[in-house]
């Protein structure tokens, strides 16, 4: 039974599985991300999953932006930068490592083991820390110069350039409705329409702006909070532009969304967004479904890549 590593580097936690070629998971290890010691943390990982086993190499998803030639990570929700990843890997294991986006890596796994199997045309879309997508178009995946074709995060919503991004850009989807930047969302337009926060049911849950997380958001409109669906309502106005662009610029038969906001706010994020999209699409509709990946959605893409690496 041939073995291969698969290695998940978001940007909140690090999963590292061993599995085979035909996508059984056999071990896992989860810990939270840390960029300052990255490498050193991968490998220590890695080795203690696979011990003394022999494996055919190590295939990874990694948040971006990145440079797929060089091997180096500019995670856009951390501080840390230039981080030199692939060569220094493949030094220490003595192994064959690979490495693509994130979601790359994910539309591989919804591809190779998912609801997504034998899809020819194809986007798999995740609602995370950050908001990301993986294309595969007329069978092939797209990949991009630097190996960045789906920072669709990073594609302008608004162009009145309210909020900054991580990645130090502007009125970027992902500024605005994932899950590390709702919150701001919130306040600025609590800012704008003058609401008294204390009245909300976020404030109750969350004691105030600095502890308020997006958590706290969905729990607040779930329960009837008007506030709260009004962030979620002007949320999915920005979530609507982001899809229709992405299926005007693909043309898939199927949209594979996952991510855990999205995973679980079904009724107050995934069905709004798609509700009605048609007036925007140049293209036919496609098909939505959520992944039956789960979190580990890229784990099952970066198995993939291990046994059969993209060649960039």
């Amino acid at each position: 039974m041939k073995l291969g590593v698969g290695v998940d580097i978001g940007a909140s936690k690090l999963r590292v599985a061993l599995g085979t070629r035909e996508g059984r998971i056999l071990r896992k290890v989860v810990e939270r991300t840390s960029f300052a010691t990255l490498v050193d943390q991968v490998e220590r990982m890695i080795k203690g999953l696979v011990g003394s086993l022999e494996v055919e190499g190590v295939g990874m998803g990694v948040v971006g932006p990145l440079d797929i030639h060089k091997g180096v990570i500019n995670p856009a929700n951390s501080p840390v930068k230039g981080i030199e990843l692939l060569e220094p890997l493949k030094e220490r294991l003595k192994l064959r490592v690979s490495m693509v986006n994130d979601c790359i890596a994910a539309v591989v796994g919804v591809h190779s083991y998912g609801v997504g199997k034998g899809v020819e045309n194809l986007v798999y879309v995740t609602f995370s820390t950050g908001i990301g997508a993986g294309a595969i178009v007329d069978g092939h995946v797209l990949l991009g110069k630097d190996g960045n074709a789906h920072e669709v995060g990073h594609m302008v919503v608004d162009p009145e350039f309210k909020l900054p991004c991580g990645c130090g850009g502007w009125g970027h989807w992902e500024a605005y409705c994932s899950g590390a930047n709702l919150p701001k969302f919130a306040k600025l337009l609590s800012e704008e329409r003058g609401w008294e926060f204390e009245k909300s049911l976020m404030y109750d849950i969350s004691g105030g702006w600095d502890g308020l997380k997006s958590e706290a958001i969905f729990e607040a409109a779930r329960r009837g909070d008007w506030m709260a669906r009004e962030v979620l309502e002007a949320a999915n106005r920005f979530n609507r532009i982001g899809m229709a662009n992405l299926i005007n610029l693909y043309d898939p038969s199927l949209v594979v969304i996952g991510g855990a906001m999205a995973l679980n706010n079904r009724d107050l994020l995934v069905e709004p967004m798609i509700e009605g999209i048609e007036g925007m699409l140049a293209t036919r509709r496609p098909r939505f479904e959520l992944t039956k990946l789960g979190d580990d959605v890229v784990l099952y893409g970066a198995l993939k890549l291990a046994f059969d690496p993209l060649n960039p």
